[in-house]
Protein backbone atom coordinates (compact mmCIF):
# COMPACT_ATOMS: atom_id res chain seq x y z
CA UNK A 1 0.00 0.00 0.00
CA UNK A 2 2.80 2.40 0.70
CA UNK A 3 4.41 1.89 -2.90
CA UNK A 4 0.59 2.18 -4.07
CA UNK A 5 0.38 5.53 -2.17
CA UNK A 6 3.90 7.23 -3.16
CA UNK A 7 2.96 6.66 -6.61
CA UNK A 8 -0.19 8.82 -5.99
CA UNK A 9 1.99 10.95 -4.69
CA UNK A 10 4.09 11.44 -7.17
CA UNK A 11 0.85 11.78 -10.52
CA UNK A 12 0.16 14.80 -8.71
CA UNK A 13 3.30 16.38 -9.09
CA UNK A 14 3.68 15.13 -12.72
CA UNK A 15 4.65 17.28 -15.42
CA UNK A 16 3.24 15.11 -18.26
CA UNK A 17 5.35 13.61 -21.07
CA UNK A 18 3.24 10.85 -22.63
CA UNK A 19 -0.02 9.97 -20.81
CA UNK A 20 -1.11 9.86 -17.30
CA UNK A 21 0.24 6.64 -15.15
CA UNK A 22 -2.34 4.95 -13.73
CA UNK A 23 -1.64 2.07 -11.54
CA UNK A 24 -3.15 -0.92 -12.32
CA UNK A 25 -5.26 -2.80 -9.28
CA UNK A 26 -3.43 -5.94 -8.22
CA UNK A 27 -0.02 -5.06 -9.68
CA UNK A 28 1.97 -3.93 -6.55
CA UNK A 29 1.25 -7.32 -4.78
CA UNK A 30 3.53 -10.12 -5.01
CA UNK A 31 1.53 -13.08 -6.09
CA UNK A 32 2.00 -16.15 -3.46
CA UNK A 33 0.24 -18.96 -4.74
CA UNK A 34 2.57 -22.01 -4.73
CA UNK A 35 3.28 -22.72 -8.09
CA UNK A 36 2.68 -19.62 -9.09
CA UNK A 37 5.26 -16.74 -10.23
CA UNK A 38 6.10 -14.71 -7.43
CA UNK A 39 9.44 -12.74 -8.71
CA UNK A 40 9.32 -9.81 -9.99
CA UNK A 41 11.10 -8.17 -12.91
CA UNK A 42 14.62 -6.49 -12.17
CA UNK A 43 16.06 -3.86 -14.11
CA UNK A 44 19.58 -3.06 -15.08
CA UNK A 45 22.11 -1.00 -16.65
CA UNK A 46 20.53 1.62 -17.62
CA UNK A 47 21.84 4.13 -19.95
CA UNK A 48 20.38 7.50 -22.13
CA UNK A 49 21.62 10.99 -23.32
CA UNK A 50 23.36 13.26 -21.24
CA UNK A 51 21.64 16.07 -22.62
CA UNK A 52 18.09 16.87 -25.11
CA UNK A 53 17.40 20.08 -26.85
CA UNK A 54 13.24 20.20 -26.66
CA UNK A 55 11.22 19.42 -27.84
CA UNK A 56 12.69 16.02 -28.33
CA UNK A 57 12.34 12.46 -27.28
CA UNK A 58 14.93 10.96 -25.30
CA UNK A 59 15.69 7.56 -25.63
CA UNK A 60 16.25 5.29 -22.18
CA UNK A 61 17.51 1.84 -22.84
CA UNK A 62 17.91 -0.72 -20.19
CA UNK A 63 18.39 -4.60 -19.29
CA UNK A 64 15.37 -6.52 -18.22
CA UNK A 65 15.54 -10.01 -16.44
CA UNK A 66 12.11 -11.54 -16.48
CA UNK A 67 12.67 -15.61 -17.04
CA UNK A 68 8.78 -16.31 -16.24
CA UNK A 69 5.24 -14.62 -17.13
CA UNK A 70 6.81 -11.84 -18.86
CA UNK A 71 7.04 -7.96 -17.76
CA UNK A 72 3.86 -6.51 -19.25
CA UNK A 73 4.72 -2.65 -17.51
CA UNK A 74 8.12 -0.43 -17.38
CA UNK A 75 8.46 3.13 -16.06
CA UNK A 76 11.19 5.99 -16.12
CA UNK A 77 10.57 9.10 -14.03
CA UNK A 78 12.94 12.17 -14.20
CA UNK A 79 12.83 14.91 -11.95
CA UNK A 80 14.21 18.45 -11.53
CA UNK A 81 14.68 19.00 -8.11
CA UNK A 82 14.99 23.40 -8.32
CA UNK A 83 10.98 23.03 -10.41
CA UNK A 84 9.75 20.10 -8.65
CA UNK A 85 8.47 19.21 -12.36
CA UNK A 86 8.58 15.44 -13.08
CA UNK A 87 8.86 14.34 -16.66
CA UNK A 88 7.93 10.27 -17.53
CA UNK A 89 8.11 7.57 -19.75
CA UNK A 90 5.28 4.57 -19.14
CA UNK A 91 4.73 1.58 -21.82
CA UNK A 92 2.49 -1.40 -21.64
CA UNK A 93 -0.27 -1.91 -18.84
CA UNK A 94 -0.15 1.68 -17.32
CA UNK A 95 -1.39 3.80 -19.96
CA UNK A 96 -2.45 1.27 -22.44
CA UNK A 97 0.20 1.17 -24.52
CA UNK A 98 0.97 4.52 -25.83
CA UNK A 99 4.59 2.86 -26.25
CA UNK A 100 3.56 -0.44 -26.95
CA UNK A 101 1.18 -2.66 -25.54
CA UNK A 102 3.27 -5.03 -23.40
CA UNK A 103 0.60 -6.97 -21.88
CA UNK A 104 -0.22 -8.50 -25.62
CA UNK A 105 3.34 -9.37 -25.80
CA UNK A 106 5.19 -9.85 -22.46
CA UNK A 107 8.63 -9.33 -22.76
CA UNK A 108 11.71 -11.43 -21.52
CA UNK A 109 15.06 -11.14 -20.41
CA UNK A 110 16.87 -8.79 -23.19
CA UNK A 111 17.78 -5.13 -23.81
CA UNK A 112 14.96 -2.84 -24.61
CA UNK A 113 14.20 1.12 -25.30
CA UNK A 114 11.32 3.44 -24.35
CA UNK A 115 10.64 6.61 -25.06
CA UNK A 116 10.22 9.93 -22.43
CA UNK A 117 8.90 12.73 -24.20
CA UNK A 118 10.33 16.26 -23.45
CA UNK A 119 7.63 18.83 -24.91
CA UNK A 120 9.09 22.42 -25.93
CA UNK A 121 6.87 23.32 -22.03
CA UNK A 122 9.03 21.72 -20.12
CA UNK A 123 11.54 23.74 -18.19
CA UNK A 124 15.26 23.91 -18.85
CA UNK A 125 17.38 22.22 -16.12
CA UNK A 126 18.74 18.77 -14.96
CA UNK A 127 16.23 16.58 -14.50
CA UNK A 128 17.36 12.84 -12.16
CA UNK A 129 16.15 9.82 -13.01
CA UNK A 130 14.26 9.46 -9.50
CA UNK A 131 11.94 5.99 -10.12
CA UNK A 132 11.77 3.31 -12.21
CA UNK A 133 8.59 0.73 -12.01
CA UNK A 134 8.39 -2.57 -13.48
CA UNK A 135 5.74 -5.08 -13.05
CA UNK A 136 5.16 -8.54 -14.78
CA UNK A 137 2.12 -10.24 -15.80
CA UNK A 138 1.48 -12.26 -12.72
CA UNK A 139 1.43 -9.30 -10.87
CA UNK A 140 4.72 -8.63 -9.54
CA UNK A 141 5.97 -5.44 -9.35
CA UNK A 142 9.60 -4.17 -8.34
CA UNK A 143 10.12 -0.01 -7.54
CA UNK A 144 13.31 1.54 -7.41
CA UNK A 145 13.82 4.68 -5.64
CA UNK A 146 16.27 7.25 -5.38
CA UNK A 147 17.20 6.98 -1.73
CA UNK A 148 19.02 10.73 -1.05
CA UNK A 149 17.77 13.49 -3.31
CA UNK A 150 21.41 15.14 -2.75
CA UNK A 151 22.83 12.20 -4.59
CA UNK A 152 23.36 12.05 -8.49
CA UNK A 153 23.79 8.23 -8.75
CA UNK A 154 21.51 6.58 -6.24
CA UNK A 155 18.97 4.21 -7.94
CA UNK A 156 18.68 1.31 -6.09
CA UNK A 157 21.27 -1.41 -6.96
CA UNK A 158 20.97 -0.27 -10.99
CA UNK A 159 23.64 0.78 -12.77
CA UNK A 160 22.62 4.33 -14.32
CA UNK A 161 25.02 5.89 -16.98
CA UNK A 162 27.52 4.65 -15.72
CA UNK A 163 27.57 6.83 -12.71
CA UNK A 164 25.93 9.68 -14.33
CA UNK A 165 22.14 9.73 -13.40
CA UNK A 166 20.72 13.33 -15.00
CA UNK A 167 20.21 14.26 -18.42
CA UNK A 168 20.05 18.44 -19.07
CA UNK A 169 16.81 19.48 -20.97
CA UNK A 170 18.30 22.68 -23.12
CA UNK A 171 15.84 25.36 -24.77
CA UNK A 172 16.29 25.58 -28.61
CA UNK A 173 16.58 28.93 -28.62
CA UNK A 174 18.74 32.06 -26.70
CA UNK A 175 15.49 34.38 -26.17
CA UNK A 176 16.09 37.99 -26.31
CA UNK A 177 12.49 39.06 -25.81
CA UNK A 178 9.48 37.37 -26.42
CA UNK A 179 6.38 39.63 -26.73
CA UNK A 180 2.89 39.08 -28.72
CA UNK A 181 2.67 40.64 -32.58
CA UNK A 182 0.81 44.13 -32.01
CA UNK A 183 3.16 45.20 -29.91
CA UNK A 184 5.05 48.33 -31.08
CA UNK A 185 8.23 48.26 -29.74
CA UNK A 186 9.01 44.81 -32.01
CA UNK A 187 11.11 46.85 -34.33
CA UNK A 188 12.77 48.83 -32.36
CA UNK A 189 13.50 45.56 -29.89
CA UNK A 190 15.12 43.50 -33.30
CA UNK A 191 17.26 45.97 -34.20
CA UNK A 192 18.83 46.14 -30.85
CA UNK A 193 18.83 42.30 -29.42
CA UNK A 194 22.43 40.62 -29.86
CA UNK A 195 23.60 38.50 -32.43
CA UNK A 196 22.66 34.79 -32.00
CA UNK A 197 19.55 35.34 -29.73
CA UNK A 198 16.35 34.79 -30.76
CA UNK A 199 12.84 36.93 -30.96
CA UNK A 200 9.39 35.34 -30.10
CA UNK A 201 6.17 36.77 -31.17
CA UNK A 202 3.75 35.00 -30.70
CA UNK A 203 0.11 35.43 -32.89
CA UNK A 204 -3.13 34.13 -33.30
CA UNK A 205 -6.59 34.11 -35.96
CA UNK A 206 -7.20 37.75 -35.18
CA UNK A 207 -3.72 39.53 -35.37
CA UNK A 208 -1.22 37.01 -38.14
CA UNK A 209 0.43 39.52 -40.09
CA UNK A 210 4.29 39.67 -39.64
CA UNK A 211 5.58 43.41 -40.76
CA UNK A 212 7.93 44.04 -43.41
CA UNK A 213 9.78 46.17 -41.66
CA UNK A 214 10.89 43.18 -39.02
CA UNK A 215 12.63 41.21 -42.26
CA UNK A 216 14.51 44.57 -42.84
CA UNK A 217 15.86 44.57 -39.66
CA UNK A 218 17.43 41.50 -39.24
CA UNK A 219 18.23 41.00 -42.74
CA UNK A 220 21.65 39.82 -43.39
CA UNK A 221 22.30 39.01 -39.74
CA UNK A 222 22.71 36.16 -37.01
CA UNK A 223 18.92 36.90 -35.36
CA UNK A 224 15.95 34.95 -35.95
CA UNK A 225 12.71 35.51 -35.07
CA UNK A 226 9.59 32.68 -34.52
CA UNK A 227 5.96 33.40 -34.65
CA UNK A 228 4.40 31.25 -32.86
CA UNK A 229 0.23 30.43 -32.39
CA UNK A 230 -0.95 27.46 -30.24
CA UNK A 231 -0.68 24.70 -33.73
CA UNK A 232 1.83 26.51 -35.78
CA UNK A 233 5.13 28.17 -35.77
CA UNK A 234 7.51 30.45 -38.47
CA UNK A 235 11.11 30.63 -37.47
CA UNK A 236 13.61 32.81 -39.97
CA UNK A 237 16.85 33.65 -39.78
CA UNK A 238 17.99 37.04 -41.41
CA UNK A 239 21.12 35.31 -42.97
CA UNK A 240 18.16 33.48 -45.34
CA UNK A 241 16.56 36.49 -46.30
CA UNK A 242 17.78 37.01 -49.41
CA UNK A 243 14.37 37.92 -51.29
CA UNK A 244 12.15 41.30 -51.55
CA UNK A 245 11.00 41.70 -48.22
CA UNK A 246 7.62 42.34 -47.96
CA UNK A 247 4.23 41.44 -44.94
CA UNK A 248 3.64 37.97 -44.60
CA UNK A 249 0.06 36.76 -43.36
CA UNK A 250 0.67 33.76 -40.97
CA UNK A 251 -2.21 31.81 -40.87
CA UNK A 252 -2.42 28.57 -42.05
CA UNK A 253 -5.72 26.20 -42.07
CA UNK A 254 -4.52 22.50 -41.32
CA UNK A 255 -7.04 19.84 -42.54
CA UNK A 256 -6.99 16.09 -42.23
CA UNK A 257 -8.27 14.28 -45.13
CA UNK A 258 -8.57 10.79 -46.89
CA UNK A 259 -6.77 10.63 -49.45
CA UNK A 260 -8.49 8.71 -52.18
CA UNK A 261 -8.84 11.36 -54.70
CA UNK A 262 -5.28 12.05 -54.41
CA UNK A 263 -3.54 8.49 -55.04
CA UNK A 264 -3.75 6.78 -51.51
CA UNK A 265 -5.95 4.95 -48.97
CA UNK A 266 -3.75 6.83 -45.83
CA UNK A 267 -4.99 9.93 -44.94
CA UNK A 268 -3.25 12.75 -45.76
CA UNK A 269 -2.77 16.64 -44.61
CA UNK A 270 -3.28 19.41 -46.03
CA UNK A 271 -1.77 22.76 -45.62
CA UNK A 272 -3.48 26.13 -46.91
CA UNK A 273 -1.48 28.92 -46.40
CA UNK A 274 -2.43 32.72 -47.60
CA UNK A 275 -1.40 34.30 -50.75
CA UNK A 276 1.94 35.15 -49.73
CA UNK A 277 3.55 34.07 -52.93
CA UNK A 278 7.23 34.30 -52.82
CA UNK A 279 8.59 34.55 -49.35
CA UNK A 280 11.30 37.33 -47.95
CA UNK A 281 13.39 33.80 -47.37
CA UNK A 282 13.62 30.19 -46.71
CA UNK A 283 11.46 29.83 -43.83
CA UNK A 284 10.90 26.64 -41.20
CA UNK A 285 7.47 26.30 -40.70
CA UNK A 286 6.30 23.84 -37.86
CA UNK A 287 2.72 22.91 -37.83
CA UNK A 288 0.45 20.74 -35.49
CA UNK A 289 -1.26 18.01 -37.50
CA UNK A 290 -2.96 15.55 -34.50
CA UNK A 291 -2.31 12.91 -37.08
CA UNK A 292 1.24 10.86 -37.03
CA UNK A 293 2.53 10.45 -40.33
CA UNK A 294 5.70 9.57 -38.69
CA UNK A 295 9.06 9.69 -41.07
CA UNK A 296 9.65 9.82 -44.63
CA UNK A 297 6.82 12.14 -45.44
CA UNK A 298 6.37 14.04 -48.87
CA UNK A 299 5.10 17.72 -49.38
CA UNK A 300 3.82 18.32 -52.48
CA UNK A 301 2.70 21.88 -53.96
CA UNK A 302 -0.69 21.88 -55.33
CA UNK A 303 -2.06 23.99 -57.99
CA UNK A 304 -4.40 24.24 -60.13
CA UNK A 305 -5.33 20.61 -61.24
CA UNK A 306 -1.44 19.80 -60.92
CA UNK A 307 0.85 18.19 -57.94
CA UNK A 308 4.41 18.73 -57.69
CA UNK A 309 6.86 17.09 -55.11
CA UNK A 310 8.41 19.61 -52.92
CA UNK A 311 10.67 18.25 -50.57
CA UNK A 312 10.86 14.11 -49.53
CA UNK A 313 12.57 15.93 -46.17
CA UNK A 314 9.83 16.80 -44.24
CA UNK A 315 10.50 15.92 -40.87
CA UNK A 316 7.83 14.48 -38.26
CA UNK A 317 8.55 14.76 -34.06
CA UNK A 318 6.47 14.75 -31.35
CA UNK A 319 5.86 17.57 -28.96
CA UNK A 320 4.39 16.49 -25.63
CA UNK A 321 0.91 14.38 -26.49
CA UNK A 322 0.89 16.28 -30.02
CA UNK A 323 2.51 15.57 -33.44
CA UNK A 324 4.18 18.17 -35.65
CA UNK A 325 5.59 18.33 -38.92
CA UNK A 326 8.30 20.46 -39.85
CA UNK A 327 9.05 22.01 -43.41
CA UNK A 328 11.15 24.64 -45.24
CA UNK A 329 9.83 26.66 -47.51
CA UNK A 330 10.40 29.40 -50.30
CA UNK A 331 6.96 30.15 -51.43
CA UNK A 332 2.78 29.80 -49.83
CA UNK A 333 0.22 27.79 -51.78
CA UNK A 334 -1.67 24.74 -50.45
CA UNK A 335 0.52 21.62 -49.69
CA UNK A 336 -0.39 18.33 -49.40
CA UNK A 337 1.89 16.22 -46.64
CA UNK A 338 1.57 12.53 -47.19
CA UNK A 339 3.35 9.15 -46.35
CA UNK A 340 2.62 7.77 -49.77
CA UNK A 341 2.94 8.63 -52.75
CA UNK A 342 0.39 10.65 -54.22
CA UNK A 343 -1.10 10.33 -58.12
CA UNK A 344 -0.90 13.71 -60.51
CA UNK A 345 -3.53 14.51 -62.96
CA UNK A 346 -3.06 13.30 -66.85
CA UNK A 347 -1.32 16.07 -68.64
CA UNK A 348 -1.90 16.84 -72.58
CA UNK A 349 -5.81 16.22 -72.51
CA UNK A 350 -6.81 16.53 -76.32
CA UNK A 351 -10.31 15.55 -77.77
CA UNK A 352 -11.02 14.69 -81.52
CA UNK A 353 -14.75 15.31 -83.05
CA UNK A 354 -15.16 11.85 -84.89
CA UNK A 355 -17.64 11.58 -87.67
CA UNK A 356 -21.77 11.44 -86.19
CA UNK A 357 -22.25 11.57 -82.52
CA UNK A 358 -18.69 10.20 -81.57
CA UNK A 359 -15.76 12.08 -79.43
CA UNK A 360 -12.40 10.81 -79.47
CA UNK A 361 -10.27 11.56 -76.14
CA UNK A 362 -6.58 10.98 -75.77
CA UNK A 363 -4.14 12.09 -72.79
CA UNK A 364 -0.38 11.35 -71.79
CA UNK A 365 0.17 8.52 -69.39
CA UNK A 366 1.73 8.21 -65.96
CA UNK A 367 4.02 5.70 -65.21
CA UNK A 368 2.73 2.77 -63.21
CA UNK A 369 -1.07 3.31 -64.12
CA UNK A 370 -3.01 1.01 -66.51
CA UNK A 371 -6.65 2.19 -65.79
CA UNK A 372 -7.83 5.70 -66.36
CA UNK A 373 -11.47 7.21 -65.38
CA UNK A 374 -12.88 9.59 -68.21
CA UNK A 375 -15.95 11.62 -67.09
CA UNK A 376 -17.80 13.54 -69.33
CA UNK A 377 -20.94 15.78 -69.22
CA UNK A 378 -23.22 19.04 -70.21
CA UNK A 379 -22.52 20.24 -67.03
CA UNK A 380 -19.50 23.09 -66.51
CA UNK A 381 -19.57 21.33 -62.96
CA UNK A 382 -19.71 18.03 -63.57
CA UNK A 383 -23.67 17.89 -62.70
CA UNK A 384 -24.34 14.45 -61.24
CA UNK A 385 -27.31 13.87 -63.43
CA UNK A 386 -25.51 15.36 -66.44
CA UNK A 387 -22.24 13.43 -66.31
CA UNK A 388 -21.39 9.78 -67.17
CA UNK A 389 -18.35 7.95 -66.69
CA UNK A 390 -16.37 5.83 -68.22
CA UNK A 391 -12.63 3.14 -67.10
CA UNK A 392 -10.49 2.07 -69.33
CA UNK A 393 -7.56 0.83 -70.20
CA UNK A 394 -4.84 2.69 -71.74
CA UNK A 395 -4.99 6.55 -72.47
CA UNK A 396 -7.77 6.77 -74.97
CA UNK A 397 -11.25 6.64 -75.65
CA UNK A 398 -14.08 6.91 -77.71
CA UNK A 399 -17.28 8.12 -76.48
CA UNK A 400 -20.57 7.44 -78.64
CA UNK A 401 -23.83 8.37 -78.87
CA UNK A 402 -23.12 11.91 -77.69
CA UNK A 403 -26.49 14.66 -78.01
CA UNK A 404 -26.19 16.87 -80.70
CA UNK A 405 -25.74 20.46 -80.95
CA UNK A 406 -24.12 20.19 -77.06
CA UNK A 407 -20.59 21.02 -75.76
CA UNK A 408 -19.28 18.57 -74.07
CA UNK A 409 -16.48 18.90 -70.53
CA UNK A 410 -14.65 15.96 -70.66
CA UNK A 411 -11.95 15.25 -67.49
CA UNK A 412 -9.71 12.17 -66.58
CA UNK A 413 -8.04 10.66 -63.38
CA UNK A 414 -6.01 7.54 -63.16
CA UNK A 415 -7.27 4.60 -61.50
CA UNK A 416 -5.25 3.36 -58.75
CA UNK A 417 -7.40 0.73 -56.82
CA UNK A 418 -10.96 0.06 -56.05
CA UNK A 419 -12.33 3.61 -55.06
CA UNK A 420 -8.55 4.89 -54.79
CA UNK A 421 -7.63 7.84 -57.79
CA UNK A 422 -5.59 10.35 -58.94
CA UNK A 423 -5.91 13.74 -59.50
CA UNK A 424 -9.11 14.95 -62.19
CA UNK A 425 -6.88 16.63 -64.92
CA UNK A 426 -8.19 20.50 -65.78
CA UNK A 427 -11.48 19.77 -67.67
CA UNK A 428 -11.59 20.18 -71.99
CA UNK A 429 -14.73 21.85 -73.38
CA UNK A 430 -15.46 20.36 -76.85
CA UNK A 431 -17.07 22.03 -79.90
CA UNK A 432 -20.51 21.60 -80.80
CA UNK A 433 -21.84 17.62 -81.48
CA UNK A 434 -23.13 17.18 -84.60
CA UNK A 435 -25.58 14.99 -86.13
Amino acid sequence: MKGKRRIVILTALIMCIGTIFVPVSGYAATAEKKGYDNVAPTINNVTFAQSVTKPDVLKVSFDLKEEDTGAVGVSFYFHNRENLNYMYSNVGIWNNGSEGNWSKNPKFTGRYTVNVRIPSTAPEGEYFLRQIDVADQAGNQRQYFETNLGDENDIQNVNINNGRNSVTVKNEFDVAFQTYITNSTILSRLKSMPTGTCAMINFDKYNHTAKKAWFDAIRGQNKTIVFSDDGIQWMINGRDIKKKTKDVDLNVKVKRELGTSYGTKDNIVSLDFASNGILPGSMTVRVKTNYVLGTGQKLYYYDDNNLKLESTKVLGYQDGDSTWSELKLTHNSKFLLSKKDLVNSPKKLKTIRKKGRKLQVKWGKIKGVKKYQVQYSTSKKFAKKKTKTKVVKGNKVTLKRLKAKKRYYVRVRAVKSSKVYGIYSKSKRTGKIKR
